[in-house]
């Protein structure tokens, strides 16, 4: 029970969530942008909208594909954190009372 219901959702939750900051972060290391000044999206930016506006990524958050691509990758990611959320704090309570 322990296993299936905390540990998988908490495996989970944090790879979808800081598993993609770590991914975007090598991203940017390594993708040029097409200006000297660097790219336009703030790592610290997007993970905040990746939370606020369910994963939405314009031209000032996209990093590593087009915004549309990469605002289904992180809302997918995010619904399926949150979902995690539940089953970490509902199923073993429930199941032992």
């Amino acid at each position: 029970m322990d296993f299936y219901f905390e540990f998988i959702p908490q495996i989970v939750f944090m790879v979808f969530l800081f598993g993609w900051m770590c991914i975007l972060i090598i991203v940017k290391w390594f993708v040029q942008a097409p200006d000297a000044s660097g790219l336009n999206a703030n790592l610290i930016t997007t993970m905040i909208n990746m939370a606020l506006a369910m994963g939405k990524a314009d031209t000032e958050t996209k990093i590593m594909m087009d915004a549309n691509a990469q605002t289904s990758l992180q809302a997918f990611l995010l619904v399926i954190a949150l979902l995690c959320v539940p089953t970490m704090l509902l199923v073993k309570p429930i199941y032992l009372s």
